[in-house]
C-alpha cells in the first residue's frame, strides 16, 4: 500500500508522473558521515590559555574552547578534565569575555572591598558623594583609612550614617 493510499488520497492524476528516488539510480548514501574534532585532557598545569596556544598557536583562542565545553569559569579547569577543540577562524579572534561585574556598593547592604577601592570611591558610588567615607568608617568602627581587598564592609543607609 502507498502513503497515498493509507491516507485516504485517490492514486492518479499529475503527482503519480513524478519521478521517484530511485528514477535517479543515486545508491543509498549510506550512514551519515560525521566529524570528529580533536580533544585532549587537561594535564597538571594546563590552563586554556596554554592548550589554546598549543593548539592554534594563540592563546587568545581560550574563549573558544571554554564556550565549546562550557566551561563556566575559564580560571578553573581541572587535571583529567577532557576538553573538545572546537575548529576557529584564525581570521577572528574571540575576545575575552567581559569580567563579571562587581555588585556596586549600596547603602543599607554589605560590600566586598575591590582591588583598588578606597573609602572616598566606595561612598562616591553609594551615595554618589565621596565626601561620605566617613560614614562608612564609622559603621565599621575603622580607625583610618586603610581596607583591604576582601573585607567586607556595611554601608550604612544615609538616615543612620553620620552626618
Amino acid at each position: 500500500m502507498s502513503i497515498r493510499a493509507a491516507r485516504g488520497i485517490p492514486d492518479g492524476g499529475a503527482l503519480n508522473s513524478l519521478p521517484g528516488a530511485s528514477d535517479f539510480g543515486a545508491p543509498h548514501p549510506g550512514a551519515f558521515p560525521t566529524a570528529t574534532l580533536p580533544s585532549r585532557p587537561v594535564a597538571p598545569g594546563d590552563n586554556l590559555w596554554s592548550i589554546a596556544a598549543g593548539q592554534y598557536g594563540s592563546g587568545l583562542y581560550y574563549p573558544d574552547i571554554a564556550g565549546r565545553d562550557h566551561v563556566p569559569n575559564p580560571d578553573l579547569i581541572h587535571p583529567g578534565q577532557h576538553l573538545t577543540l572546537p575548529p576557529v577562524d584564525p581570521d577572528h579572534l574571540s575576545p575575552p569575555p567581559p569580567a563579571p561585574a562587581v555588585a556596586a556598593p549600596h547603602s543599607g547592604s554589605g560590600y566586598g572591598v575591590q582591588r583598588d577601592d578606597s573609602l572616598w570611591s566606595i561612598a562616591r558610588r553609594a551615595y554618589g558623594d565621596g565626601s561620605r567615607w566617613r560614614d562608612i568608617a564609622l559603621a565599621n568602627h575603622l580607625h583610618g583609612t586603610t581596607i583591604q581587598r576582601g573585607e567586607r564592609l556595611w554601608i550604612p543607609p544615609l538616615g543612620q550614617a553620620a552626618g
